[in-house]
C-alpha cells in the first residue's frame, strides 16, 4: 500500500510540475538561434531569433518606436504592444491592401495572426513584407518587418519566414525580481 502511495505520490508530481506556463530558465535555444530577452526593454517576454551561424553579422537592438532586432541584412523586425488597429489583423490587411502606390501582388501566407505579404510600385522591384500579432496575457504585440532597414536590396520571401518564424517564437516571460534590500 505504501509502494502504491508513494508511486502515486510521484506520479501526482511530476503532472503538476509539468504543467503550467513556460520558465524562462525552461526555454532553450534550437540550434542556430539565441533567445533575446525583452524585459529589458520594457516587455515581459523573449523572442528566438537567428543567431550568429544563420546570419554572421553582429546583433543589434535599438529602442526608439518599439524594440528594433537586427542582425545584418536579411533580418530586421520591431516589436511593439497596443490595442486597437495594431491588434486587428483585418485592420491591417486593409490598410496594407489600400497602401498607394504600393500594390499588394500576392499574400504569400495569410493566417488570422500573420501575413506575409508582396508588394510593388509599377514597375520597381517587388518587395516581401510581414505583419504578426502575438496575444500574450493581456498584452497584444505586433512584430513587423522594418520597411525603413538600412538594405540595399529589398527583403526577400525567405528572410521574411525567418522573421515570421522568429515573431511566432515570441513568448511570456516573468520580469526578474528586485533584490530585498
Amino acid at each position: 500500500m505504501k509502494r502504491i502511495l508513494c508511486l502515486f505520490g510521484l506520479g501526482s508530481a511530476l503532472v503538476i510540475s509539468s504543467c503550467g506556463p513556460k520558465k524562462p530558465e525552461n526555454r532553450v535555444a534550437p540550434a542556430g538561434y539565441q533567445i533575446i530577452d525583452l524585459n529589458p526593454y520594457g516587455f515581459s517576454a523573449s523572442i528566438l531569433i537567428p543567431d550568429s551561424t544563420k546570419i554572421n553579422s553582429p546583433l543589434v537592438i535599438n529602442q526608439q518606436a518599439g524594440v528594433e532586432i537586427k542582425r545584418g541584412n536579411n533580418f530586421d523586425i520591431i516589436i511593439n504592444t497596443g490595442d486597437g488597429e495594431i491588434a486587428d489583423m483585418a485592420k491591417q490587411k486593409s490598410m496594407i491592401s489600400a497602401e498607394d502606390p504600393k500594390k499588394v501582388k500576392r499574400w504569400i501566407l495569410d493566417e488570422p495572426a500573420a501575413v506575409i505579404y508582396e508588394q510593388q510600385i509599377a514597375d520597381l522591384k517587388p518587395e516581401v513584407h510581414m505583419y504578426c500579432i502575438m496575444k500574450i496575457g493581456t498584452m497584444n504585440f505586433a512584430i513587423v518587418d522594418n520597411h525603413n532597414s538600412n538594405n540595399e536590396e529589398p527583403f526577400k520571401e525567405e528572410n521574411m519566414k525567418m522573421m515570421m518564424e522568429a515573431a511566432k517564437s515570441l513568448m511570456a516571460e516573468e520580469a526578474p525580481k528586485a533584490a530585498k534590500p
